[in-house]
């Protein structure tokens, strides 16, 4: 099984105006860092709160057909140049 997204639900004043709103992440979109020491992995969205205000979303009660070609295609666009790279 291959992962191809991660959802996500953000919080803060965003999160309080749309409490079950949802977004589907591509998974090469998020950068992981890992901390062999404790043997656990971090993700970590590199985007700022206005690219994640305009990003398509959905209703936690209403998911995306996540096998849908459409669907993919406009995510996988939205989250196109996402840098997975972290500064220190």
């Amino acid at each position: 099984m291959e992962v191809s997204y991660l959802v996500l639900s953000y919080p803060g004043d965003f999160g309080r105006l749309w409490p079950n709103k949802r977004f589907a992440v591509p998974f090469e979109s998020i950068a992981r860092k890992i901390d062999p020491d404790k043997d656990e992995v971090e993700y970590i969205l590199n985007v700022d709160e206005e690219f994640l205000k305009k990003a398509p979303g959905f209703d936690i009660d209403n998911w995306p057909d996540f096998a849908d070609t459409k669907f993919s295609t406009v995510l996988n666009d939205y989250y196109r140049d996402v840098s997975i790279n972290l500064v220190a």
